[in-house]
């Protein structure tokens, strides 16, 4: 990642015997990180004239205990399940529309609204008036749903680091995360509840904070 770009991050993906967790080099800092400041051919890396490596860059990246909290977060995301659920909804959501599809291509009622002759089985053009215009409505509901999920397993794997007893260390990565990478904490509650699939982080450490306080 760090040949790419300069963010940093994780995430799981993968099934039963396939799953893996991503850690990103650029989540680790230079007391666990030693391939930082060095070129691709092993060299130290020179920087522009007038600065210095104290000067050039700040100190980026999380510690190894803080990656350790973030990789407890992870680990719940397998442990809870939220691969999976996500998949099985998903495709139950696929299955059902075109289910409904079948029934609604045959109504010929429903075409003729739609200014078609009456007796006739515009077959493609009828796919696209009901993903359209029916299932349109539908889909924003099931986006929004799935939106709302996505960040109800977020906090649940914060809790779950929490109760693995890196509460403290988590916050510290999540507040690196979104300084280095140069995000903005501040987000209408409103909106971000039904647009985040992230909930931001201010939000994540309030609940994080009252997660330590259920443990004590």
């Amino acid at each position: 990642s760090s040949g790419i770009n300069a963010e940093y991050g994780a995430f799981f993906y993968g099934f039963f015997k396939n799953k893996r967790i991503v850690l990103f080099d650029t989540l680790l800092d230079e007391s666990c990180n030693p391939l930082i400041g060095l070129e691709a051919d092993g060299k130290k890396r020179q920087f522009p004239s007038g600065e210095g490596e104290s000067s050039s860059q700040k100190k980026k990246g999380c510690t190894q205990e803080e990656v350790v909290a973030v990789l407890g977060h992870e680990l719940g995301h397998w442990y809870l399940g939220h691969v999976y659920k996500p998949l099985l909804l998903n495709q139950t959501v696929l299955l059902g529309m075109f289910y409904l599809f079948g029934i609604l291509v045959k109504n010929e009622q429903m075409l003729a609204d739609f200014g078609f002759p009456e007796g006739s089985q515009p077959t493609l053009m009828a796919l696209t008036v009901i993903f359209q215009y029916i299932f349109g409505p539908l889909n924003r509901v099931f986006s929004v749903s799935s939106t709302l999920l996505t960040r109800r397993f977020e906090f649940q794997a914060d809790a779950f680091a929490v109760g693995l007893g890196k509460g403290e260390l988590l916050q510290g990565s999540l507040v690196k995360l979104v300084t280095d990478n140069l995000s903005f904490p501040l987000a209408d509650k409103l909106y971000s509840t039904f647009t985040f699939s992230h909930p931001p982080v201010l939000e994540r450490l309030e609940v994080i904070r009252e997660e330590m306080k259920k443990e004590k």
